[in-house]
Formats: C-alpha cells, sequence, structure tokens
C-alpha cells in the first residue's frame, strides 16, 4: 500500500510539473498533451490495477505489469528516436550558422586586405 501511494505522489508531482511546462509555454502542447495521457494511464493503472489486467487480456498478454513494462519499451524507444531526431537537427542548424559566420569573416579579411 505504501508502495502505491508513494508510486501515486512522484506521479502527481511530474504531472503537474508537465502542465507548468505548458503554461511557461517551454514544450510543444501536443508533447505535452501525449506525456500527460501517458501518466494518466500511469495513475489509472496504480488505482485500478484490474483494469490493467483486463487491458493487457484484451491486447492478448497475460499481465498487467507485462503490458505495462512492453508499453514503456515502445515508449523509450520511440523517445530515444525522437531525441535523435532532435539532436541531429540541432547539430545541422548549428553547421549552417557556422558556415555562414565563417564565410561573413572571410568576406570581411578579404575587404580589409584590399
Amino acid at each position: 500500500m505504501i508502495y502505491r501511494l508513494l508510486g501515486l505522489v512522484v506521479l502527481a508531482y511530474f504531472f503537474l510539473s508537465l502542465t507548468g511546462l505548458r503554461r511557461r509555454r517551454a514544450v510543444a502542447s501536443r508533447v505535452l498533451a501525449v506525456y500527460q495521457l501517458i501518466l494518466l494511464f500511469i495513475i489509472l493503472a496504480f488505482l485500478f490495477p484490474d483494469a490493467s489486467n483486463r487491458a493487457a487480456h484484451f491486447v492478448g498478454i497475460t499481465r498487467g505489469a507485462d503490458f505495462g513494462i512492453y508499453s514503456l519499451s515502445l515508449f523509450f524507444l520511440f523517445l530515444s528516436f525522437r531525441l535523435v531526431q532532435v539532436s541531429r537537427a540541432s547539430q545541422e542548424s548549428t553547421q549552417r550558422l557556422v558556415r555562414e559566420i565563417a564565410l561573413q569573416q572571410a568576406v570581411l579579411l578579404r575587404r580589409r586586405g584590399s
């Protein structure tokens, strides 16, 4: 019982933190909505463990805990893929900016030398 309460407190903290991010517009609303939806499902699984077992049986998995582990694995796979995409885009924009600055400096040096 204590683990369930502790888990609910931690999940509620994350849920409220995400709501604060939405107010500050630090992250896209669509992304935050997905995270909040996932957290809501986890909170419901904590509150109603029998419902998670029924959902697991519905998709052909024997236990609700296994269903949660499989779902988290898929979520982390998606998250890592998304982080790689964001990192690549950031790296490409940094390279473009560095090239542009280098070209501008080369033009300035050429003008001074003439």
